[in-house]
């Protein structure tokens, strides 16, 4: 179905024998079994106040000269979002438009007082994804692009265990030098409880929760973690 080019990874449609066949190749290193899923999202809820205003507005750090990338359930608006730069999409089928895809590029890269993103000057790369392996893809054809920095907002599964697709990430993140920030996951979403999902165990990435900040950017003795949030106790 796919060959991974930035890992040593062969995603592969098999009958119970061929998978039998295979399993005792010498050249194969580890098999995983994974059904086809579906590439869901994971954040539900924006937060409502981003203190990235010392690191953008006093060190000057803007993202200037940098790439980032997402990986989303569609694609935003090269039109109606106010970005600084060129959006650069990626949908190996065709493109729909995504709100939560547009609110997440804009919260990272936005220029449009008072609203500004995280880094306003930086190149924006998005990649569309529905499944696991347009994921792979779209996760792939970021980095062809010398993207270096690549936020997900979904999960591929939430078994809660160390799987396939937090060893491919570990492999990307630790051998081609990229930086994966992947969304815990939102219980009230996708039902996974406490359960961090995948890609989201992997061992070389940064994995995000959620809290309540108490509507204030400075007092930390209000900040909870949210209900919705997945975790590991």
């Amino acid at each position: 179905a796919y060959v991974c080019s930035y890992a040593p990874m062969i995603v592969v449609k098999l009958t119970k024998s061929q998978r039998e066949t295979l399993a005792k190749d010498s050249v194969v290193n580890t098999m995983y079994y994974s059904p086809r899923t579906e590439y869901v999202e994971q954040m539900a809820v924006s937060l409502p106040l981003i203190n990235a205003n010392y690191t953008r507005d006093t060190l000057r750090y803007t993202g200037s000269g940098g790439k980032v990338g997402i990986v989303e359930r569609g694609i935003p608006s090269t039109i109606d979002i106010p970005l600084n730069t060129v959006i650069v999409d990626y949908y190996p089928d065709d493109a729909e438009y995504s709100e939560h895809a547009q609110a997440v590029a804009e919260i990272i890269a936005s220029n449009k007082a008072p609203l500004r993103g995280i880094a306003p000057d930086v190149d924006m790369y998005c990649a569309q994804a529905f499944d696991d392996i347009e994921f792979i893809q779209g996760v792939e054809w970021l980095i062809t692009k010398g993207v270096s920095v690549i936020n997900i907002s979904g999960a591929l599964d939430a078994t809660g265990y160390y799987g396939e697709y937090d060893r491919w990430a570990d492999h990307i993140a630790h051998n081609h030098s990229v930086h994966l920030v992947i969304a815990a996951g939102n219980e009230t979403v996708n039902s996974s409880g406490g359960v961090v999902t995948s890609t989201g165990l992997a061992y070389n990435v940064i994995t995000v929760g959620a809290i309540n900040d108490g509507g204030t950017a400075t007092n930390l003795s209000d900040e909870v973690l949210c209900t919705f949030s997945s975790y590991i106790e």
